[in-house]
């Protein structure tokens, strides 16, 4: 009979990975929607980076509603995964 809590916590933190993963995708492809603004446009980066970090955050949440439909099925996913890989 295997080990509950320890294969328990295995797959609890399987999904915490999957899941900051996601968030850190979010955040990576905020960034990258600032730079390639500000580029386009010509506009200079600033000194302080409050309003890229302000602008990034606002796009950082217009994704993750997206995330939150996709982090039930990388959940599902990963659990499935654990299932098979972990004793």
């Amino acid at each position: 009979m295997p080990n509950r809590p320890r294969s328990v916590f295995r797959i609890l933190l399987c999904i915490a990975s999957f899941v900051l993963l996601e968030i850190g995708v979010a955040w990576g492809a905020s960034a990258l929607a600032v730079a390639w603004y500000r580029n386009k446009y010509g506009i200079p980066v600033q000194e302080d980076l409050s309003n890229d970090m302000g602008l990034g955050m606002v796009l950082m949440f217009s994704v993750l509603p997206v995330l939150f439909v996709a982090i039930p099925f990388s959940l599902w996913g990963s659990l499935k995964v654990a299932r098979k890989v972990l004793p």
